[in-house]
């Protein structure tokens, strides 16, 4: 199914504590998150965060992580 405005969050997990977010990403905690605006479905989505990041979609784990994330 494809969605007209996907919004991918991607969480640099591999990324080391105390290193710099890439440009463009997100600093929260100990992650960053890069935004990407692009149609495509969840399988595609989920590939193009291993393949270009070696990452995975972002999972919300809760309403202040959600408020953060959401005000980027």
């Amino acid at each position: 199914m494809k969605v007209l405005s996907f919004l991918c969050f991607i969480c640099l997990s591999l990324m080391s504590y105390g290193s710099k977010c890439p440009p463009g990403a997100v600093h929260y905690q100990s992650n960053c998150f890069f935004f990407m605006n692009n149609a495509t479905n969840f399988e595609n989505a989920e590939l193009t965060c291993k393949n270009n990041f070696g990452a995975h979609l972002l999972s919300i784990p809760d309403l202040f992580t959600d408020s953060v994330i959401g005000c980027k």
